[in-house]
């Protein structure tokens, strides 16, 4: 009998030339190295209720097959500036182009219509044989993104799609891994409004609203999903300061919307920077933090010129 290790599986991911339909990740497609794997199909149950002379239930139909997925993956470049991270794949299938300069940059931008899908594969691999390979196709996305100071900057990702039936199947083996280590979140300054705050984290949530395209001539009763709409939102927890230094609760309340700029890593090929011309701070709360004196701030991130309020550039 053949024995499954929750560490031991492997994530495979391709985006597709068909939306929907499977384009098989290969050993290459297996790039990624991702933490917190959890799969989880979603097949409705429609219950029948016919009268009868007991209480005693009828079998259920089952009926449109969804599936999610979760994982996170450290936020680190390919190595090589201009060309674009392992993470590429995934950041298209969430909504943003990829504009690559050679030997310069890779540069991420919102998108609102043109979105990749992706095919997913799940394995789980036993000490020998086939494996099992859990699959959703038409998959689309969120993420948000967690920075604690002192550590590797992580891209938690989340996808819907079809459910294809699990199977057993031959077994893959990972090749062309990132091998870059990722960059902690230090040695570099945090900017918005023009302030350089003093902050131990910062979070993003993309906040893309996922719908299902059902499509009643597939046998899983729909074609993939689809992004909606996005509403980006922050978070981060500056050392209180003066009204006159920087003026929290005034900005909020004057609806005042300012530039973001923050990088994570300072080695070429390795850097990310993240930027948002127009973010807009919507609560502040007073707080602690190892009793210093703090405020912890949500906001979001608004359009300039349009699908351009949150963009993620490789160098």
């Amino acid at each position: 009998m053949a024995e499954f290790l929750e560490r031991r599986m492997i994530l495979g991911s391709k985006v597709e030339s068909a939306e929907g339909t499977a384009n098989a990740p290969l050993a290459a497609d297996c790039n990624l190295l991702v933490e917190d794997v959890k799969f989880e199909p979603d097949i409705d149950q429609t219950d029948r209720n016919p009268i009868s002379s007991t209480l005693s239930p009828y079998a259920s139909i089952a009926g449109m097959r969804k599936a999610r997925i979760s994982f996170k993956v450290e936020l680190k470049g390919s190595g090589t500036a201009g060309t674009a991270p392992a993470i590429g794949k995934l950041l298209k299938a969430c909504g943003f182009s990829e504009t690559v300069v050679a030997v310069t940059s890779v540069t991420y931008n919102p998108l609102s219509v043109g979105i990749d899908s992706l095919t997913i594969d799940v394995y789980s691999v036993p000490a020998s044989g086939n494996q099992i390979r859990e699959r959703m196709v038409g998959a689309r996305g969120t993420f948000k993104i967690n920075a604690k100071s002192g550590q590797q900057v992580y891209l938690e990702f989340t996808f819907q799609g079809a459910y294809v039936a699990t199977a057993d199947a031959a077994g893959l083996t990972p090749s062309g891994l990132e091998t870059t280590l990722p960059p902690a979140f230090l040695s570099t300054s945090f900017t918005m409004h023009t302030y350089a705050h003093k902050v131990s984290s910062f979070n993003i949530d993309l906040g893309n609203s996922l719908a299902p395209r059902q499509d009643i001539t597939l046998s899983s009763g729909l074609l993939s999903y689809l992004i909606t709409n996005r509403k980006p939102t922050f978070s981060f927890d500056p050392e209180k300061e003066l009204v006159a230094t920087h003026d929290y609760y005034g900005k909020m309340l004057a609806n005042t919307e300012g530039a973001l700029s923050v990088a994570v890593g300072a080695t070429a090929g390795n850097i990310c920077t993240i930027t948002a011309p127009k973010a807009q701070y919507t609560k502040v709360t007073p707080g602690g933090r190892d009793g210093l004196g703090i405020f912890t701030v949500d906001g979001r991130f608004n359009r300039s010129s349009g699908n351009d309020e949150l963009v993620l550039a490789f160098t």
